[in-house]
């Protein structure tokens, strides 16, 4: 919004100048965020938990075929990436993710991130 703009919607009667430098001193402070900023992860701090459903059929056993959920792990700091194959069950899958802490992490993070929302491999990649 133009300082002229805002002169007049806040019924500024000084000078247009003065409010045009104050309001180029403070703007940077209320710009949006840039979408292309990287974010910075301490190391420990975070881990990203998710699953993944193979886009192909795998051999299950007894004739069986089908795509089941892989538990993908990444670590934010070091991208290390760990995966196993629990059933869908809650308490599976909780247990699948304090094996892959203790087992291939071996730590445990500050936070712990579950994404709610399918992610396409396409996207992913």
């Amino acid at each position: 919004m133009p300082a002229t703009v805002i002169a007049e919607r806040i019924g500024w009667s000084g000078s247009i100048s003065w409010l045009r430098e104050r309001v180029r001193m403070i703007r940077p402070e209320y710009a949006p965020a840039d979408p292309a900023d990287r974010l910075v992860h301490d190391p420990g701090e975070v881990v990203q938990y998710d699953l993944w459903f193979p886009p192909a059929s795998i051999p299950l056993g007894g004739d069986q075929s089908g795509s089941p959920p892989v538990l993908v792990m990444v670590s934010a700091f070091s991208r290390f990436i760990t995966a196993m194959m629990p059933s869908r069950v809650t308490t599976d899958l909780v247990a699948g993710i304090w094996q892959l802490l203790s087992q291939d992490l071996g730590a445990i993070p500050h936070r712990l991130w579950w994404t709610t929302r399918p992610v396409s491999v396409a996207a992913a990649g």
